[in-house]
């Protein structure tokens, strides 16, 4: 038992102070039905674990955004320019050949207006959720292939890196995002957001809670890609 205080408390100091293991805080999708709360400011970087356990089920993720938040009162002279966010996102999937078929496919949706563009009626069609297209518009990130394998350190595993963005958000209001895959194929997946590595004391004990698991895969529900993942040599 001591031994283990001791090693995470040691992972807990390489976190602080090595780039080398710098990564997304990880976070875990709820276990009901209810969205994913990203949490504030939205541009630190976490790590949403996540998994398709149906075919044809919608993931959702969300946040608010307030007029404070654009505020640039407490900024330096430098900064007070520009008073709009990045919000950066993008999705990962294990890279086990058992997974190559999952294809995660991401809108974002809010306010009207900038990144947010007007949804045509034909569009709204082929959408698996519905919108009000009076006053909200989207942004789709869609992986119509399997992106290039990437090795995660933090996490010890391959995973297929797919594309990617960053928007730039210019007003207050509610953000949904919707994740869903293509062709209702079951698995796991992981959905980025944020680039700012942000690394305080909750960071850090966050961290050190779930690395254990995530080294040896316990948030892979399919036993075969586990397999393959436990097999695969790091670079």
């Amino acid at each position: 038992m001591m031994t283990r205080i001791l090693y995470v408390s040691f992972l807990g100091l390489l976190l602080t102070f090595s780039n080398h293991l710098m990564a997304h805080v990880p976070y875990f999708e709820p276990s009901n039905q209810s969205p994913f709360i990203i949490p504030m400011p939205i541009e630190k970087s976490i790590a949403i674990y996540s998994s398709f356990r149906e075919a044809g089920e919608i993931d959702r993720a969300e946040f608010i955004l307030h007029e404070s938040d654009f505020s640039d009162e407490n900024k330096d002279v430098a900064e007070k320019k520009d008073k709009r966010k990045q919000f950066y996102i993008s999705s990962l999937v294990p890279g086990c050949q058992t997974y190559h078929e999952i294809l995660p496919q991401i809108a974002i949706v809010g306010p009207l207006g900038g990144s947010f563009k007007y949804v045509s009626q034909e569009l709204l069609s082929l959408l698996p959720f519905s919108l009000d297209r009076r006053k909200e518009g989207i942004y789709l990130l869609m992986n119509e292939e399997q992106g290039p394998l990437w090795y995660e350190k933090y996490s010890h595993k391959y995973y297929f890196k797919n594309n990617e963005v960053t928007l730039t958000i210019e007003q207050p209001g509610i953000y949904k995002i919707y994740i869903w895959e293509k062709n209702r194929n079951i698995g796991d997946y992981v959905l980025a957001t944020g680039n700012k590595e942000t690394w305080g004391i909750r960071e850090i004990m966050r961290a050190s809670r779930y690395i254990w698991g995530l080294w040896f895969h316990k948030e892979i529900t399919s036993p075969e890609c586990r397999k393959e993942l436990r097999n695969m040599s790091p670079p």
